[in-house]
C-alpha cells in the first residue's frame, strides 16, 4: 500500500533484500515488482569481506549505479559463512551488514534523484561525513565587536582556543586570532587578524536593540492580532458596549433558532445520540462560524452525523500542514478482528491494582447510567448476538492524575490507530498565543503611544493606544477554559457503532458499547471543537 501511494505521488522509493529472498515472489509484492527495476550487486564489491548478493528494487533507473559485482574490482579474498570457530559464534550481524561504500553510493544516488525531481535544493548536507562551512543566515548579533589587523614580530601566545593570553596594544586579552600569514613585503613580520569580543554590558546593549519575534507577533494568527488592535485602540466603554451588543444579538438568534435546534435533535437517529448531543446549540455555533469566516465548516456536519473513526481525513485549514499515512485499511482491520478479539479479551485477566480496576468500573458505569454516554453493560455473548463475529474490542484502563482516575480506551492495541490518516499536524500553541497576547497588551498599556501590527498578507494596522486606558486601573487576569470530558460529548459515526468498536474493562467480563469517542486526532489534546471555542473568545474580545 505504501509503494502504491509513493508511486502515485511520483516519489522515489527503493526496497533492499537478498537476491535469493522469497520476498520478491510473494503475491502482495506484485505491484512493486511490476513498477520497479531490480538492480543486483555484491557486497564485497563495496568493501565487504563477504560475497553477499543483494538486490535493490526501485522506481528510479539512477539506482542502477549500485549494480557492482565482485569481478568489477581488484581480486580479493572472501570470509567464510556460518559458524566462526575463532569467535565461537555465528557472525550473523557481520554477514548482513552494509559496507560504508555502499551506503555512500546509495546516498549519492538518492541526492541525484531529489535534485532531479526538484523536491529539494541541492545540499551537501545529505552527503555522509560532510558538513558545509558557513551559516545559512547571518547571526542576529555578530560574534565580534570588531575585526582588526596588525603586523607583529611573532605570533603571540594563545590558549587552546586561539585566544590571546595577554593584551597587545589596543587588542585586549581574550581576543580571537582568526588567521595569520607572512607579510610579503616584510618577511620578518606576521600579518595577524584578530576578532575582538564584546564585553558583557556591550552584548546586553546590542541584544536590547533587537526585535524579538514576540515583538513582531510572528506566528500569531491574524484574528488574534486584529483582536489585540481593537482592544488597544478602542476605549473600555466602547469595548463593553460592543460585547453587550454581541451577547444580545446571539441570545436573540439562539431564541429564534430554538425550534430548529429542537427539530434537529429530535431527528437524530437514536435516544442515545440525542442524549449525547443534548444542550449543544449546533445551529447557533454554525452561524457564528460563518460570520467569522471559520475555515473548517465541515465540522458541523460531523457534529450532526458523527465523527469517523478510520480513514484519511481532509484538511481543515486550522492546523499546520503535515501528512500522516494510514498503515492499515478498513477492510484489513475488519479481517484482523478474529485474531485481535481473543488476544485483547485474554489480557483482561492481567491486572495488578484491584482497587484501581474497581474505581475504573464504577466510573464507566456512571458514564452509562448517569451521563448516558455509553450503553450497557453487556457480556461477551450479548455483544456477539448483537454484532455477530465482526466486532472489535478496545481495552479500557485507568491512570491516576492528581488523585483522580482518568479512563483511557486503548485503540493502539486494537490497531484502530493504524487506520488513521490526515494531511495536517497539530501544534499545541494555545498557551503560547495567550501569553503572547498578554505580553503585548502589558507593554502597550504601560507605555501607551503608537500601535503598529503587520498581518500575514503584509497589510499594516496602525493607530494609537486609546487615551482612556491611561485613566483606568490596568490589571491582567487569565483563566483556563476547557470542556470536561470533551471528546465523550461528541458522537461517533453510526456506521462504526454498527461495526462494534467497543471499550471493555480489565478485570471484568462486562463490555460497554461506546458511542462517544471522537476520531484519533483527539490524542493531540486540542481538537477542532476546542480550537473553535478558543477563537470565539479571542475574536470577539477577551
Amino acid at each position: 500500500m505504501l509503494v502504491e501511494t509513493l508511486e502515485r505521488l511520483q516519489i522515489p522509493w527503493t526496497i533492499e533484500d537478498p537476491t535469493n529472498s522469497f520476498l520478491w515472489d510473494l503475491p502482495y509484492f506484485a505491484f512493486a515488482m511490476a513498477h520497479g527495476s531490480k538492480h543486483d550487486c555484491h557486497a564485497c564489491a563495496f568493501g565487504s569481506s563477504r560475497k553477499k548478493l543483494t538486490s535493490f528494487l526501485s522506481n528510479r533507473d539512477e539506482f542502477a549505479a549500485l549494480s557492482k559485482f565482485c569481478h568489477d574490482v581488484a581480486p580479493h579474498e572472501h570470509e567464510s559463512w556460518g559458524y566462526d570457530h575463532v569467535q565461537q559464534c555465528f557472525n550473523t550481524a557481520k554477514e548482513a551488514e552494509y559496507p560504508a561504500l555502499m551506503c555512500q553510493q546509495y546516498a549519492l544516488v538518492l541526492q541525484g534523484c531529489l535534485d532531479k525531481s526538484l523536491l529539494y535544493g541541492r545540499s551537501t548536507r545529505m552527503l555522509p561525513q560532510s558538513q558545509p562551512k558557513g551559516r545559512k543566515v547571518p547571526q542576529l548579533i555578530p560574534e565580534f565587536l570588531e575585526i582588526t589587523t596588525c603586523l607583529m614580530d611573532a605570533v603571540p601566545a594563545l590558549d587552546n582556543k586561539r585566544n590571546l593570553l595577554h593584551a597587545h596594544g589596543p587588542i585586549p586579552a581574550g581576543s580571537r586570532l582568526l588567521r595569520t600569514e607572512a607579510n610579503k613585503g616584510r618577511p620578518e613580520k606576521h600579518l595577524c587578524v584578530f576578532g575582538i569580543y564584546r564585553s558583557s554590558s556591550q552584548f546586553v546593549d546590542s541584544a536590547r536593540m533587537l526585535w524579538h519575534p514576540f515583538d513582531e507577533l510572528r506566528n500569531l494568527p491574524d484574528r488574534m492580532i486584529k483582536s489585540l488592535f481593537i482592544n488597544l485602540t478602542e476605549s473600555p466603554h466602547q469595548l463593553t458596549k460592543w460585547r453587550c451588543q454581541f451577547l444580545q444579538k446571539w441570545s436573540r438568534r439562539a431564541a429564534v433558532l430554538h425550534v430548529a435546534e429542537k427539530e434537529l435533535h429530535q431527528g437524530m437517529p437514536s435516544l442515545h445520540v440525542r442524549r449525547v448531543m443534548e444542550g449543544k446549540r449546533v445551529l447557533v455555533m454554525e452561524e457564528l462560524a460563518k460570520e467569522m469566516d471559520w475555515p473548517d465548516m465541515g465540522l458541523f456536519p460531523e457534529l450532526k452525523e458523527g465523527f469517523k473513526l478510520v480513514g484519511t481525513f481532509g484538511s481543515t485549514g486550522v492546523f499546520k500542514t503535515g501528512v500522516t499515512i494510514a498503515n492499515l485499511s478498513e477492510d484489513e482491520l475488519e479481517k484482523n478482528t478474529k485474531f485481535l478479539r481473543p488476544a485483547i479479551l485474554g489480557r483482561l485477566k492481567n491486572f495488578s491494582d484491584e482497587e484501581l480496576q474497581k474505581e475504573l468500573f464504577e466510573t464507566t458505569l456512571k458514564e452509562a447510567t448517569e451521563k448516558h454516554w455509553l450503553e450497557g453493560p453487556y457480556d461477551v455473548d450479548e455483544v456477539r448476538s448483537q454484532m455477530g463475529d465482526k466486532w472489535l474490542p478496545a481495552r479500557r484502563f485507568g491512570i491516576m492524575q492528581k488523585d483522580k482516575l482518568r479512563p483511557i480506551d486503548n485503540f493502539k492495541e486494537s490497531m484502530l490507530n493504524l487506520t488513521f490518516g490526515c494531511y495536517e499536524k497539530i501544534e499545541l500553541k494555545a498557551m503560547e498565543h495567550v501569553l503572547w497576547m498578554l505580553v503585548t497588551l502589558t507593554r502597550y498599556m504601560r507605555h501607551l503611544g503608537e500601535v503598529k501590527f503587520v498581518l500575514s498578507d503584509g497589510s499594516v494596522m496602525e493607530g494609537y493606544v486609546h487615551p482612556a486606558w491611561n485613566k483606568v486601573a490596568f490589571g491582567m487576569e487569565a483563566t483556563c477554559i476547557d470542556m470536561k470530558s470533551a471528546y465523550k460529548q461528541l458522537l461517533s459515526c453510526p456506521r462504526w457503532l454498527q461495526k462494534g468498536l467497543l471499550p471493555i474493562f480489565k478485570n471484568t467480563k462486562k463490555i460497554q458499547k461506546n458511542t462517544t469517542q471522537k476520531y484519533k486526532i483527539r490524542t493531540a489534546g486540542f481538537g477542532k471543537y476546542n480550537w473553535l471555542v478558543l477563537y470565539f473568545l479571542l475574536y470577539f474580545g477577551s
